[in-house]
């Protein structure tokens, strides 16, 4: 492994990466534990939204993969994994928690393998174990984890194609930068932080990449042209953009205070990934100098000044790129979303930039030169994330790491089929596109907003005897679910959502029967997370 800061290949160094790689693996079987523990909790809305396009012929993957704004790539290998493993909530989940466990040796490897410092990995690697939004995203049936490592790998490959641009690199990252916008739109973001740290390193003629402009003109048009066959589908998600309104804020204030909580290192600990290793450097500048003899040897605290020319350009790129990968992304969302062009300003659609920050806190610590700094730094920083870090409290508080997942569709959907009656049901599923259903509109609609109770978990009624429910004022029924409702003499109803938007449900649904001069009951309601089943009785 390449040691871009030379120190002496000694003994001593050489058991130290191997100590190092022997933890590794803890760390990696400890994440894997993490990670597979409560993994069988039940799928929530958007988890259930992959169940039901696995569930469905081949042929149907593509549509219902973009009725969610998404595109196919992921869902079909999720199909193939639920025609292999059958449908579970593990089998779901098992892609994701793949990527999650694979990402922990990655990131030891991304930082040591800039940083020569195998410890630094190892800082990497257990922040990422341990760490809640990783954790999240590793135990859910959704592209993000893959996303994930498909970034750190892409952003790997760039960094090795900036100082030998070999055909086969270039050939890596063009097809890279493909699978990752092909995986999840917005993880494009990733490959525009590369462009951009391309262009600074650029710019100082002593760190000029040997990867050539006109070679990197020719692969971005490549890497342009494999995005075209998209360009029809994102199109229509731009036209249904407003649709995010109620998710994102536009509002500077707000925006400002997420960015600076959440999104400085894109992660939930950003402080103590970014602000509190970049402070620790700062402070060993400061006593160094206080403490250092006048020499030209005692001046430099860091190792970054032993480094020989060609290895100095290396970690310049590193650096460079490690920081575009964290903070580019997260502008371009921002500017996006204040401007109103793209509500783009949540971490899912950043979540390719997500491992940037570890990277960063291992890198930091990686600049001690002294072993005891260097393991001191280590320790605070693992200890500030254990401390802070949302996991270790939900461990305290709860006894377990994950708390349940809030959709508790599976406990829902059992109660209504367990009841033993054949009433229709309504479902309200929240989904910001079920407004469409107040229009003229297509069975793939309404099959699309009856997903949560179409695929893993489904409710035991014929197709005529289930209705999707709209999301705003979903209790103002149409004529058609008012029909239903009195044929059977009444109806199961299926709202998710907050308290007080139940209750105005409730009260909607009441008026709208009303209307049909019958005398109409409301059952007690009873609650699964975020889910409210209650009967409603029509009688003369």
């Amino acid at each position: 492994m390449t040691n871009l800061f030379r120190d002496n290949r000694s003994a001593t160094v050489r058991i130290s990466w191997w100590v190092a790689c022997v933890l590794l693996l803890g760390v990696t079987v400890g994440a894997a534990i993490l990670r597979l523990y409560q993994l069988g909790q039940p799928l929530w809305t958007d988890e259930l939204h992959t169940a039901w396009i696995a569930s469905g012929p081949l042929s149907e993957v593509a549509w219902r993969a973009e009725m969610g704004n998404q595109s196919p790539l992921f869902y079909y290998a999720a199909w193939l994994v639920a025609r292999m493993a059958g449908m579970s909530e593990v089998s779901m989940r098992m892609m994701s928690v793949a990527s999650g466990v694979a990402l922990v040796p990655v990131a030891w490897w991304l930082v040591s393998r800039w940083t020569g410092r195998p410890w630094a990995g190892l800082l990497a690697a257990a922040l990422v174990a341990i760490d809640f939004d990783f954790l999240f995203y590793a135990q859910e049936a959704r592209p993000y984890a893959c996303v994930q490592i498909v970034a750190a790998l892409h952003v790997a490959v760039f960094w090795r194609l900036l100082s030998r641009p070999t055909v086969a690199l270039r050939l890596a990252w063009v097809l890279g930068a493909a699978l990752l916008f092909y995986l999840h739109y917005t993880a494009a973001l990733v490959v525009v932080a590369e462009l951009v740290a391309y262009g600074i390193v650029r710019c100082v003629p002593r760190f000029a990449p040997a990867y050539r402009l006109r070679d990197a003109s020719i692969d971005v048009a490549i890497v342009a042209a494999l995005m075209l066959p998209a360009i029809g589908h994102l199109a229509a998600i731009f036209a249904r953009r407003d649709n995010w309104v109620a998710f994102v804020d536009t509002a500077l204030p707000t925006s400002l205070r997420n960015m600076t909580g959440v999104y400085l290192s894109l992660c939930r600990m950003g402080s103590v990934y970014v602000l509190l290793p970049a402070a620790l450097v700062f402070a060993g500048l400061v006593v160094r100098r206080l403490v250092a003899r006048p020499s030209k040897q005692a001046s430099t605290p860091c190792v970054v000044a032993e480094c020989q020319d060609r290895d100095v350009r290396a970690c310049v790129h590193a650096w460079v790129l490690v920081l575009c990968w964290m903070i580019v992304p997260a502008v371009i969302a921002w500017l996006a979303t204040y401007t109103d062009v793209a509500r783009l300003f949540m971490l899912r659609y950043l979540i390719g930039s997500a491992l940037a920050s570890v990277v960063v806190a291992g890198m930091c610590c990686a600049m001690f030169r002294s072993r005891v700094a260097h393991i001191a730094a280590i320790v605070i920083v693992l200890a500030a994330a254990l401390y802070t870090g949302e996991a270790a409290r939900q461990l305290l508080a709860e006894g377990r790491i994950q708390s349940e997942r809030y959709d508790d569709w599976r406990g829902a959907v059992a109660y209504v089929n367990d009841a033993g009656d054949r009433l229709p049901v309504l479902v309200a599923a929240g989904l910001i596109e079920s407004d469409e259903l107040r229009q003229p509109h297509d069975e793939r609609l309404r099959k699309y907003c009856l997903f949560p109770v179409l695929s893993i978990y489904r409710l035991d009624r014929n197709a005529g005897e289930t209705a999707p429910l709209p999301w705003t004022s979903p209790g103002r029924l149409s004529e058609a679910s008012q029909n239903l409702v009195v044929e059977y003499g009444g109806a199961w109803v299926m709202i998710r959502g907050a308290p007080d938007y139940v209750r105005e449900a409730v009260a909607d649904l009441l008026a709208s029967l009303g209307e049909t001069e019958r005398s109409v009951r409301v059952a007690e309601p009873h609650q699964f997370g975020t889910i409210t089943v209650l009967r409603v009785d029509v009688t003369d």
